[in-house]
This record gives C-alpha cells, sequence and structure tokens, in this order.
C-alpha cells in the first residue's frame, strides 16, 4: 500500500516537472491560443489585455518573448473588421489604454489590412528583468 502511494508521488512529481518545463519552454515560442483555452489564458494573458474592450466578435490571443530585448510581448488580436468600423474600433482602444489606470503598463495598438479587411492588435509590453 505505501509503494503504492509513493509511485503515485513520484508520477506527479514527475508530470508537475514536465509541465512546467514545457511552460518556460513554451515562453520562447509564439503561443496562439483563444479564451476559451482555460489554462493557456489564465496563465499568459495579462491582466490588461484581459479587460481590453472586444471590438470584433472574432479575436485571439498570442504570446511570445524576444529574447533580445527582454520583452514578453502578448497581443490580443482582433480579425474581420470592415473598413468603415477600423477608425471606430481604433479608437474606442487607444481610449482604453489611454484611461488604464496603471500608467506603467507599455501597450499600444496597431491595424492591418488583409483582404480588404483589418486586424487590430493591443500589444502589452513587460519587461522580464
Amino acid at each position: 500500500m505505501k509503494s503504492r502511494k509513493l509511485g503515485f508521488i513520484i508520477v506527479f512529481i514527475i508530470f508537475i516537472a514536465l509541465l512546467y518545463c514545457y511552460f518556460m519552454a513554451s515562453i520562447f515560442t509564439e503561443t496562439r491560443y483563444t479564451q476559451q483555452n482555460l489554462l493557456f489564458y489564465h496563465l499568459l494573458t495579462p491582466k490588461p489585455l484581459k479587460q481590453v474592450p472586444r471590438v470584433s466578435s472574432d479575436w485571439f490571443f498570442v504570446s511570445y518573448a524576444d529574447e533580445g530585448s527582454h520583452l514578453q510581448r502578448s497581443e490580443i488580436i482582433f480579425t474581420g473588421i470592415q473598413k468603415s468600423g477600423v477608425q471606430i474600433a481604433e479608437d474606442e482602444l487607444n481610449a482604453y489604454i489611454g484611461t488604464y489606470p496603471a500608467s506603467r503598463e507599455m501597450m499600444s495598438v496597431v491595424v492591418e489590412e488583409k483582404h480588404e479587411k483589418y486586424d487590430i492588435k493591443v500589444i502589452h509590453y513587460a519587461s522580464n528583468e
């Protein structure tokens, strides 16, 4: 009975160690996920991006680290926005960034045209130092 419990504890510790290594290694690769992926959403998404106004019904998150600058970049990307709604969405996101309570947060809004529709990114930068 004791060896069975000990075996379970060892397997559990190995599982946690492997999970930790996976997440530490994934920091240096681009990770795309949605809010439905609860584990990535809660571990990788900074609070300011969780609170960004949803300006489109189609959006996802991207997280990665830049080893050269020591910055962790996290993004929420809104896709498929019509040209007529781009300026309104961009203004709403810039207003959110401008009024975000923690002034030390580094964020920016980027608009990209893709096939006559637009993607809008809110990028959050965090220093790893």
